[in-house]
């Protein structure tokens, strides 16, 4: 679409050519909901898959994220750096998960500061009980993607995660207030002349 009939507003709120169809961004906005509205939908999923076996959803997926480190016995400080939270959150949450037997902290010998953490086998059998529900959902979720669209899918997803940090930054920055329009009345204060 020639810049003269493309519409003034609203804005368009991507400029890469390759993202707008006819000049416009409403198939771009489309997708962009669509990855909202999964991203919100899939939350809901994992809050209620956690709160079937009594778990707030971080702790669904701390348990989660030790069961994938089951060959060795990560840190307290591994984890927080994988799910990308902050080493006190994990140590209230780890604290929270071992009262409930579900996860044990062992200090390590050689390095007083260091906290390793695994699973418990009441915690592993809370995993256990989640797997088939868990298949059952990822089954549903991904029932029309082929290997080779989850691999796409796979490097859109990493791409994009990748690319978020710079655009969280972007958002950061300070936004430029648009300047009041300029009144056309005359001051107040002075009184016509009457002549």
């Amino acid at each position: 679409m020639p810049p003269s009939r493309q519409p003034k507003f609203p804005p368009l709120t991507v400029s890469r050519a390759a993202l707008l169809q006819g000049g416009r961004d409403d198939a771009f906005r489309d997708v962009i909901q669509d990855l909202v509205d999964f991203s919100s939908r899939l939350a809901q999923i994992r809050e209620t898959l956690a709160r079937q076996v009594g778990l707030s959803p971080p702790q669904y997926r701390l348990l989660m994220e030790l069961a994938h480190w089951s060959q060795t016995k990560p840190t307290v400080g591994e984890i927080a750096e994988a799910l990308n939270v902050s080493l006190p959150f994990i140590t209230t949450e780890t604290r929270r998960l071992a009262s409930a037997g579900l996860v044990r902290k062992i200090g390590n010998a050689k390095d007083r500061r260091r906290v390793d953490l695994s699973l418990t086998e009441k915690g592993k059998a809370v995993i256990e009980t989640l797997a088939p529900m868990q298949r059952a959902v990822n089954d549903t979720l991904f029932k029309e993607f082929s290997g080779a669209d989850m691999k796409a899918l796979g490097r859109f997803a990493r791409a994009l995660l990748d690319a978020s940090q710079e655009g969280l930054a972007q958002a950061k920055r300070p936004v430029q207030k648009p300047r009041p329009p300029r009144s056309r009345l005359k001051t107040p204060g002075r009184a016509p002349s009457s002549k």
